[in-house]
């Protein structure tokens, strides 16, 4: 992929919550939303992240389903997000429906399926 000169804004739904204790990921949307900043920060795939409006970009990502266990030493997170970005107008750039998966431990501080 490649970077981007101009901003982009990160909005993320469907995360879930801290507490739950089901198969919904137990991070909160703004968790989730600030791991996504801290990965294009550190790739430097846009100029830079801008909270709110004004950005030359919006980022949207919807969590719609997973397999989270609730407890383990180690164990596989799977999950289905569906990524849309658009330009500041709306239009959209692209959009694709992403299925991933990874290994978390105790000690895992995101989402590890990222």
């Amino acid at each position: 992929t490649g970077k981007h000169a101009q901003s982009v804004a990160v909005a993320v739904s469907g995360a879930g919550t801290d507490t739950a204790y089901s198969t919904k990921l137990r991070v909160s949307d703004d968790t989730l939303a600030e791991a996504l900043v801290a990965s294009i920060e550190k790739h430097q795939t846009f100029a830079r992240v801008i909270k709110g409006t004004g950005a030359n970009y919006q980022l949207f990502v919807t969590l719609l389903g997973g397999d989270f266990p609730p407890f383990g030493a180690s164990f596989t997170v799977k999950s289905e997000m569906a990524w849309s970005l658009k330009r500041a107008d709306g239009s959209v750039v692209w959009q694709e429906l992403v299925k991933s998966q990874g290994v978390a431990t105790a000690r895992s501080q995101t989402h590890p399926a990222l």
